[in-house]
């Protein structure tokens, strides 16, 4: 009889431990999971504050190429290039997808960063216009003039008559000129917008960041907790 009870007690023995055990193994892939899933999460809003860095400083070296399209080096393919990597990245912000040339996948962005996106996507809508605009322009456009001349006749009383000298010459595309001003002005401007964004999204970052520390605290508390907990367990029951 007191074999059979002892067998019951070591069974009994077996399953709290048995149960403390799994406890344990489930307490530590739910960590595992929680704190992967935000380390997941700081990892893409790295991510994305590079690409959104890589916007800002696309626009103002667009700018620039496209202020000295004239000038020797500067290349209209080389700008279109430019213009393309600079859409795609935002649009990749919009609407998912990924960021050039990596197999890193973003999600669209929401929330407040959402809002500050569209208000940077607006304002540089109006600034690629310009530039394709300054692109497709040619450099110079021709133009008549008239000049008035005054000839001497052949006459017996030698008259001298004026007469209009129409000629055509080429000149600088005011076009060019006024779109170069207009780039110039808003150079600036554009940048602290892409500015804003980035600072949008390095925000969330530090929110995240934050969380994570409260995560790894109340962690740290639980689990003390359960410590304890055990150890009052088995001291009771063994």
């Amino acid at each position: 009889m007191p074999s059979i009870n002892k067998w019951f007690k070591n069974i009994r023995l077996f399953r709290i431990i048995a149960g403390m055990f799994l406890g344990f193994l489930l307490l530590a892939l739910t960590n595992y999971l929680v704190i992967k899933n935000y380390i997941d999460d700081l990892a893409m809003d790295t991510m994305e504050i590079d690409a959104a860095g890589r916007t800002r400083m696309l626009s103002q070296k667009i700018i620039r190429l496209a202020n000295n399209l004239e000038n020797e080096g500067s290349s209209r393919d080389e700008v279109y290039e430019l213009l393309k990597e600079h859409d795609d990245i935002l649009d990749a912000f919009k609407t998912g997808g990924m960021i050039g040339s990596s197999n890193e996948i973003i999600m669209p962005v929401t929330g407040t960063n959402r809002i500050v996106l569209n208000q940077t996507i607006s304002f540089w809508d109006s600034i690629q216009s310009k530039i394709l605009t300054l692109l497709e322009a040619r450099a110079t456009i021709d133009t008549t003039i008239t000049k008035t001349i005054f000839v001497t006749t052949n006459d017996s009383i030698g008259t001298v008559i004026s007469e209009p000298d129409i000629q055509q010459i080429s000149i600088p595309n005011p076009v060019i000129t006024k779109t170069k001003q207009f780039l110039s002005r808003n150079a600036e401007e554009l940048l602290v917008s892409n500015n804003r964004f980035v600072q949008s999204l390095a925000k969330r970052n530090e929110v995240r960041l934050q969380e994570l520390y409260n995560v790894l605290l109340g962690f740290l508390l639980f689990n003390s907790i359960c410590i304890i907990a055990v150890l009052f367990a088995t001291k009771r029951f063994i």
